[in-house]
């Protein structure tokens, strides 16, 4: 799994869309098994590192099922 930072649309921000058109970022298991998952707080600060563990969860029970 790899997880990414995005808006709470599921879109990545910032260097996402580049980053995600790389030939080496293209090869990588994760993303040839589908296995991204976004993660709107990446960027958490205080209460936030909360919000960021819930949505690892939820990506790893959805990539799960």
């Amino acid at each position: 799994m790899i997880g990414f930072y995005a808006g709470y649309d599921g879109k990545p921000n910032n260097q996402g869309p580049q980053l995600f058109a790389q030939k080496g970022f293209t090869r990588l298991a994760a993303v040839q098994a589908s296995r991204l998952v976004p993660i709107p707080d990446f960027l958490p600060g205080g209460y936030g590192a909360l919000a960021v563990l819930d949505e690892l969860e939820a990506g790893l029970t959805k990539l799960a099922a």
